[in-house]
């Protein structure tokens, strides 16, 4: 099973996309399914907002104006494991390479999260995108700040009413 999600968000300069993501698609990501433990990797561009981004009933979307946390948004990569100890295990780890560090080194606002998948919901092409058969066509990818164990609560409450109504 694929559980645990590595998600890297980043953006890049107009001056350095087509060659970074050339070598991404080209030499990294293939490097990186290679690896142990990797079940699948997407790689994905930001879609355009048109709108509210909360339609009423939604949580309120809180921004984050600390300079300290990155903001990195056009790209998301995700890396799917069976266990988030594929991500820790020192001895899982790539060697250093010259290439990879300066490549990496393009990302601005580069900010990085590992999750536990708890649950998922699938749209109408569920059968199409099993549980560890690869990476998803599209990906929606978030999380909530709450402020006190009530509104953890409640909107934990609030994701499995959505999840079955």
């Amino acid at each position: 099973m694929d559980t645990a999600i590595k998600a890297e968000w980043y953006d890049l300069h107009d001056a350095d996309r087509e060659g970074f993501l050339s070598w991404l698609h080209g030499h990294h990501l293939p490097a990186l399914q290679a690896r142990p433990g990797h079940i699948w990797i997407g790689h994905y561009d930001r879609a355009p907002q048109h709108g509210r981004s909360n339609p009423p009933g939604y949580p309120t979307r809180v921004e984050v104006d600390d300079p300290n946390v990155p903001r990195g948004s056009q790209y998301l990569l995700v890396t799917a494991a069976a266990s988030p100890d594929v991500f820790f295990d020192p001895n899982l780890a790539a060697p250093a390479v010259a290439e990879t560090t300066a490549q990496l080194a393009k990302r601005k606002e580069y900010r990085m999260g590992i999750f536990i998948e708890e649950t998922r919901v699938s749209g109408p092409d569920w059968y199409r995108h099993l549980p560890g058969t690869g990476a998803p066509p599209a990906i929606q990818l978030g999380n909530y700040l709450t402020s006190n164990q009530t509104d953890d609560m409640d909107l934990a409450l609030w994701y499995r009413q959505m999840k079955h109504g």
